[in-house]
């Protein structure tokens, strides 16, 4: 059994259906693997970001709201350094976040789990692994 990161993400788009998620990224509607994941439900990363944004530890995903093609898809934005061990502290973590002042006040931000198996992937894909969870 793998242990979760819970990972707050600040929510930057949202679309309620594949085909508007497609006409925004090109990357995604070539890679018919990254369609089959969002339909099953599951969490795919963005391509890198810029060299300066992954160094502070930036990283974007495409989270389904629910399972199927026609439900709605979120663009998350979220950094290494917001990750933390539990529910609570994610969702703590948050609420500094957006209150006002914040960081992402006025924002809408998601706490969701993160499989450790699939934040190694996402260190693969150029995620500074020297970023600490919370």
């Amino acid at each position: 059994m793998s242990t979760s990161t819970f990972c707050p993400a600040v929510i930057v788009q949202e679309w309620r259906s594949m085909a508007a998620l497609l006409s925004t990224f090109g990357c995604i509607r070539r890679d018919a693997g990254a369609r089959l994941s969002l339909s099953r439900g599951e969490l795919v990363p963005l391509p890198p970001m810029s060299p300066s944004a992954r160094r502070a530890g930036a990283f974007c995903l495409i989270r389904p709201t629910c399972k199927g093609f026609s439900k709605g898809f979120m663009w998350l934005l979220s950094f290494t350094h917001w990750l933390s061990d539990s529910p609570t502290h994610a969702h703590i973590k948050v609420a500094a976040l957006t209150s006002p002042g914040g960081e992402m006040a006025g924002r809408d931000m998601v706490v969701f789990p993160l499989d450790q198996t699939y934040m190694a992937s996402l260190l693969g894909a150029g995620i500074d692994a020297d970023q600490e969870v919370a």
